[in-house]
């Protein structure tokens, strides 16, 4: 009996250390992410992130490029002159989207202002987007509203609500519904052109994602708290698209039944270029923070590099390289 007693006593001081290992928060590595959820949760916190604010800048686009050619075209120039029979007017407006589809608007506010192809303070536009094509946007059907708040030479402010506005580009459909702030600004570019900058702030909106075939749609939803995200187009001197870039950050809530759910803090450390599509694409980076472990991408010339930092302690735990295609096809 001496001799079993003994047997177990080199087991108290090993089971003393590791309780002593876990009272202290050590051991934190050892709570593994696969890399697949890793991954995952990278290429959600970038798209999310990137639809989420790419609904509200291209209906805004639309609707600013509409609001303009309505007021330059004779027949709606006369529509608009007719509404003016008090201080407050209201009319409403249907105008081609720029690669197809329509988007319809009815717009109340000063009737001194009105027909002027701009959005001014105190003017309040219900927007019906069909099929509306937008350059670099996709397409997007639904409804939104935008309540203009401020309106100056180099600013233009407005809250945009939406409740399913849904955008369709080759990377999937989003559907938006939420109210954010806006803020817009335009800078013109030396040898012509000019840059349109609209920071978006929120403190939460809705996200639903469909990616995949019509077969085998992945449906999941996402909500962007703190949302503090900038996106910035730039124009060539015959009025064309020539870049888009997003920066900002953002607490991502994922629900979607490929991973466990997570609350993701997305911060672009510098900015996320993308292609025609709304797809990162040329070079950028992010980092990605769950409740216990770090990510970081970044991307260049198709590929991505993802590091992982398990403990989110400052130590590189894991690194590996997939083409950004792959990064991007994981999302929803």
């Amino acid at each position: 009996m001496r001799h079993a007693r003994s047997a177990r006593r080199p087991l108290l001081p090993a089971l003393a250390a590791a309780l002593l290992l876990a009272a202290c928060g050590g051991g934190d590595d050892a709570e593994d992410l696969a890399t697949e959820v890793a991954q995952g949760y990278a290429a959600d916190a970038v798209t999310m992130s990137v639809a989420g604010t790419t609904t509200v800048d291209v209906s805004a686009d639309v609707l600013e490029g509409a609001v303009a050619t309505a007021a330059a075209a004779a027949a709606q120039r006369e529509q608009l002159l007719a509404a003016q029979v008090g201080p407050t007017a209201s009319a409403t407006l249907t105008a081609a989207c720029p690669t197809g589809g329509s988007v319809s608007w009815t717009v109340t506010g000063d009737a001194a202002t009105i027909g002027n192809g701009q959005l001014d303070a105190g003017e309040t536009f219900a927007v019906v987007y069909n099929a509306c094509g937008s350059a670099g946007g996709g397409s997007i059907d639904g409804s939104a509203t935008f309540t203009v708040t401020a309106r100056s030479a180099s600013l233009l402010a407005f809250t945009h609500t939406t409740n399913a506005l849904t955008q369709t580009t080759t990377n999937g459909s989003f559907v938006h519904s939420g109210s954010v702030s806006v803020s817009r600004s335009e800078a013109a570019l030396a040898g012509g052109g000019r840059e349109v900058t609209r920071r978006v702030t929120s403190p939460g909106v809705t996200l639903q994602s469909r990616i995949g075939t019509v077969a085998g749609t992945r449906v999941a939803t996402y909500q962007l708290n703190a949302l503090d995200w900038t996106v910035t187009r730039t124009y060539g001197s015959s009025n064309e698209l020539t870049a888009r870039r997003h920066q900002g950050s953002a607490s991502l809530a994922t629900s979607t039944p490929r991973r466990p759910n997570a609350t993701l803090d997305v911060t672009a450390e510098g900015t996320l270029t993308l292609d025609g599509a709304g797809v990162a694409a040329a070079e950028g980076s992010f980092t990605v923070v769950t409740a216990r472990h770090r990510i970081r991408c970044v991307y260049g010339a198709g590929i991505a590099t993802l590091t992982l930092d398990l403990g989110n302690d400052g130590s590189v735990d894991r690194t590996w390289v997939i083409t950004l295609t792959r990064l991007v096809g994981d999302a929803g």
